[in-house]
């Protein structure tokens, strides 16, 4: 039996975990209500970009749009004598891929 080489192992490893992460994705959907009566709730601005992909992502990516569900949330206050500061964790995640994002705010 040959040894795979390290990038097929690589590719063979990013194939796996993007299967699992769609398939978990897929299990934490709840089955879709039907739909109100009246129109969505929204805050915020009117965005008119396209989402970009999760999985196309980079270290690099300062500022995109993303479309996908939130799976977790957690949030921090954190406060040293006079100063209130935020710290603000949540992992989103598309039919492909997912990732946790962080943020901290100072007030």
């Amino acid at each position: 039996m040959l040894k795979p080489t390290e990038e097929e192992y690589l590719k063979r490893q990013s194939e796996l975990e993007s299967k699992l992460v769609a398939a978990s994705i897929q299990e934490r959907r709840p089955e879709k209500a039907a739909a109100p009566s009246e129109s969505p709730k929204s805050f915020g601005k009117y965005i008119d970009e396209d989402p970009t992909p999760i999985i196309k992502l980079t270290e690099e990516t300062k500022y995109c749009v993303v479309e996908g569900e939130i799976i977790d949330f957690e949030s921090r206050d954190i406060v040293r004598g006079n100063r209130s500061n935020t710290s603000i964790k949540f992992s989103i995640g598309d039919d492909e891929w997912a990732t946790t994002c962080s943020a901290f705010r100072k007030f």
